[in-house]
C-alpha cells in the first residue's frame, strides 16, 4: 500500500519534540511523501526548511489563511511565489465562524490570491468553513483556476458544486465523527477520481485516536472509514488518492 497525505502542518511547535519520529511512522505507515500548507510567509519558510531537510518527502505550499489577513502582502507572496519552489497556493480561503466584521476583507485576499494563481500557474488548497455562500461565486469569476477544498465540511449539495468547477475534495478524520453524517454523504457522492486524504495534522485526529494530537500516520483511519464509504478495498483507494494527489500538485517521485 502506498498514499500521501494531502495537508499536515509538520512545521507546527506541536512537533518540536518527537518530529523525527513522527515522520518514521508515517513512512513507515507507507506515506510516500506529505503536502505542506502553509498560513502566512513566516509559516512557509518553516515548510520550505522540511522540504529541504527531507527532499521529495515534504513538498510546500504559500498562501495567506484567512484568519491572518491582517498580514497580506500580495508583493511579497508574488516574490515567493517566483522561487518557484511552492506546489501550491495555500492554505487560503473563507472563514467566517470567528470573525463576521472581516468578510469583505477576506473575500478581497482571496481574490488577490487567486489573481497569482492563475499568473503562477500552481492549484489553490481552500480551506472554507461556512462560507460555501460565497465561494463559487468569487471561484466563477477564475474559470481556469484549480485546486481542492481541503478538509471538506460540506454535504452532498456543496460536493455537487465543487465538482462542477473540477475541484478536487480532501477527507479528512472528521468523516470518523459520530456527527458527520452529510460529509460521509458528500464522501459518497464524489467520485473517486476526485478524492484527496488529509490528516490537518496536528488538528482532527479521528477516530480512535480522537483526543489526542493528530500526526500524518493516523490517516490510515481516515482510509478505512472512507473504503468503507466507498465499497473499495483500503489499499486500492491509498494508490487511487495517491495518484490524485500526484496528478494535482504536478508532483513525480
Amino acid at each position: 500500500m502506498r498514499l500521501a497525505d494531502s495537508h499536515a502542518h509538520l512545521y507546527d511547535k506541536k512537533f518540536n519534540k518527537d518530529r523525527e519520529e513522527v515522520i518514521e511512522r508515517a513512512k513507515n505507515t507507507h506515506i510516500e511523501f506529505i503536502i505542506v500548507p502553509s498560513e502566512d510567509i513566516n509559516s512557509a519558510h518553516k515548510a520550505l526548511r522540511l522540504q529541504d531537510e527531507y527532499p521529495d518527502y515534504f513538498f510546500a505550499a504559500v498562501g495567506f489563511h484567512p484568519h491572518d489577513t491582517e498580514k497580506f502582502n500580495y508583493e511579497l507572496l508574488d516574490m515567493e511565489l517566483k522561487t518557484k519552489r511552492y506546489i501550491a497556493i495555500g492554505e487560503i480561503g473563507l472563514d467566517y465562524y470567528y470573525d463576521k466584521d472581516i468578510i469583505e476583507e477576506q473575500k478581497y485576499i482571496l481574490q488577490k490570491q487567486f489573481e497569482l494563481a492563475l499568473k503562477h500557474d500552481l492549484p489553490v488548497i481552500l480551506h472554507i468553513r461556512d462560507a460555501f455562500s460565497d465561494i463559487f461565486d468569487i471561484i466563477d469569476e477564475f474559470p481556469e483556476l484549480y485546486g481542492v477544498f481541503h478538509c471538506f465540511t460540506g454535504g452532498k449539495e456543496e460536493a455537487e458544486e465543487v465538482l462542477k468547477r473540477g475541484f478536487y475534495i480532501s477527507f479528512s478524520g472528521i468523516i470518523t465523527y459520530k456527527n458527520a453524517d452529510k460529509v460521509r454523504e458528500a464522501a459518497d457522492y464524489t467520485p473517486l477520481e476526485k478524492i484527496l486524504v488529509e490528516t490537518d495534522s496536528p488538528y482532527l485526529s479521528p477516530v480512535p485516536v480522537r483526543g489526542k494530537r493528530n500526526e500524518p500516520s493516523f490517516i490510515i483511519h481516515v482510509l478505512n472509514k472512507l473504503s468503507e464509504i466507498k465499497g473499495i478495498q483500503t489499499n486500492k483507494l491509498a494508490e487511487i488518492t495517491l495518484s490524485n494527489t500526484k496528478s494535482l500538485f504536478k508532483i513525480n517521485v
